[in-house]
């Protein structure tokens, strides 16, 4: 069986998402915007340098930040600085 028929693919202009069928297992890519990502109940985040963004760099990594409090045990896993 091919990842085609086991995976859900979504690709938005704001979203790109992979979701395996049977298991429901979802893997999420946003991009560095902190008002799309506000509001998330992550278990995960792997991110790079969210604190460099040009334009919304602080508040992004702040609105992280605050989104692993929603789930007990949730990580960050921050590649750079933070």
């Amino acid at each position: 069986m091919g990842a085609e028929k086991e995976c859900r693919v979504r690709d938005s202009q704001t979203l790109f998402e992979i979701e395996h069928k049977t298991s429901k297992a979802r893997l999420r890519v946003y991009g560095s915007d902190s008002k799309r990502v506000y509001g998330l109940r992550p278990n995960l985040v792997l991110c790079d340098e969210p604190a460099q963004g040009e334009i919304d760099g602080e508040r992004l990594a702040a609105t992280l930040q605050t989104a692993l409090g929603k789930r007990q045990g949730a990580k960050l896993l921050a590649m750079g600085i933070i």
